[in-house]
């Protein structure tokens, strides 16, 4: 049985970011439901009856152990950054009442103004264990995460076939793939790429980490080719997703691949950042010639004017508004000289409160993108804990192997870290704790050789 619940813990991660699975919103159950979360859910079950049945005893992981401890400092700090801004009023609603017509009573308690934040800090450490801690204590055996491998370039295949396909149709106006299942409509996206993974900026997150994956598999085992044509392939279909949010993380992995190379002390690696930087405004160059993003950078250039006068909205930004009232409300704070909510944050759960606050919205509306949410909520502190807490584990495992191989997971973990703070998904989580697994499979190998 064992064998068995490894088994759905696997394809409960492979199943997690392929949305177009989503059977269930989260004005019932107060989450999104999915087939991944399906998975979850048997797999919990299961660990449960092997537990009560003394065939799997529970191992608790070392909080102390610096692959995990940095992400539990950066936990802390969003708790006491939080009960802060209980104290100082940051969680006080303005507008009148918030609708919940469409949730059913759970959904409703679960998404309230006071309890939502304590499920958020439930549902992030709920992450933690479930995607990072996990793997390293299922996947304990070569044969594990040689099935691993497999089962995701079989899902990964299939994401790619059906998503250039469904592209083809698009090409002729013909919605095939929707966004998500239970849509009442097959909602067309248009001609961008998008396949299983919902939304395109889900879908290009996803091919990041598919990416991702297949580097790691080859470090892995060397028979897990990564070849330069498939890479090719995934940067055509990164710029199709034609995503404002995915140029948003590639602008961020350029600072941040700048910043380092810069820090690094290295003529090399500087040099070598230097050619990354390039490379991804190019990618970047691309993505901007879209009508689409165009018709953002137009409108946004106005924004300014429309907000600081209070005059209303134009049509194509407006729902982009939850990304842009929490980056206002910081900057009308500096305008003050309080530069406190910028450095410090005001807390969990205050993104779609100020939201509510700016633009009267009858539903508490969290920011898409993950960046302002980080900034508003925990401040520019809590944004630099957040990233040190996925690049420490990485340069700590990485600290025996070849520069080549050093930078490129560094590299990466950069790249989706800031795919993530563009656009929230859990598989930064998913990779982080992969990684691990992988690398201790590949240090306890090597220790019994000797």
């Amino acid at each position: 049985m064992f064998d068995l619940m490894k088994k759905v813990y696997i394809w409960s991660i492979l199943f997690e970011p392929l949305l177009l699975f989503t059977i269930g919103t989260a004005a019932v159950t107060g989450i999104g439901v999915n087939i991944g979360r399906l998975f979850q859910l048997l797999f919990i079950v299961m660990f449960i009856v092997m537990f009560l049945t003394k065939k799997y005893p529970i191992r608790i992981f070392n909080p102390a152990n610096p692959i995990y401890s940095p992400y539990l400092i950066y936990f802390s700090y969003a708790v006491f950054i939080s009960v802060i801004g209980v104290i100082i009023g940051s969680y006080t609603l303005q507008v009148q009442s918030i609708a919940d017509i469409d949730y059913s009573s759970f959904g409703g308690f679960s998404r309230s103004l006071y309890v939502r934040p304590f499920i958020e800090f439930i549902i992030s450490f709920y992450y933690f264990l479930y995607y990072v801690v996990a793997p390293k204590y299922l996947l304990r055996n070569s044969r594990d995460i040689d099935y691993f491998f497999k089962a995701f370039h079989f899902v990964f295949v299939l994401f790619i076939f059906f998503g250039v396909v469904d592209l083809v149709f698009a090409a002729f106006d013909y919605s095939w793939i929707p966004r998500q299942l239970n849509y009442d409509n097959y909602s067309n996206v248009g001609f961008r790429f998008h396949s299983f993974a919902g939304e395109p900026r889900d879908a290009f997150v996803y091919l990041m980490f598919g990416a991702s994956i297949y580097l790691l598999g080859n470090y892995w085992n060397t028979k897990i080719k990564v070849t330069r044509y498939g890479l090719i392939l995934i940067i055509v279909l990164l710029v199709l997703t034609k995503s404002g949010s995915g140029v948003l993380g590639l602008f961020m992995s350029a600072g941040l691949i700048a910043i380092y190379g810069v820090l690094s002390g290295s003529r090399k690696m500087l040099l070598i950042s230097i050619l990354t930087v390039f490379i991804l405004f190019l990618i970047i160059y691309a993505l901007s010639l879209t009508p689409r993003l165009q018709l953002y950078v137009s409108v946004i250039q106005e924004l300014y004017v429309v907000l600081d006068a209070g005059g209303t909205i134009p049509l194509h930004i407006q729902g982009q508004m939850p990304n842009i009232y929490p980056l206002w409300e910081l900057y009308q704070n500096m305008r003050n000289w309080n530069p406190l909510p910028l450095l410090f944050g005001s807390g969990a759960g205050t993104s779609p409160i100020v939201n509510s606050n700016l633009g009267n919205y009858t539903d508490l509306s969290n920011p898409h993108s993950q960046v302002v949410r980080t900034l508003y909520e925990f401040g520019l502190i809590g944004l630099m804990l957040f990233i040190f807490a996925f690049v420490t584990p990485v340069r700590r495992l990485t600290m025996n192997v070849s520069n080549n191989k050093k930078r490129m997971f560094l590299f990466i973990i950069i790249f989706l870290i800031s795919a993530f703070l563009a656009h929230r998904s859990l598989l930064l989580y998913i990779y982080l704790g992969l990684f691990i697994a992988v690398f201790s499979q590949k240090m306890a190998a090597d220790n019994s050789k000797f």
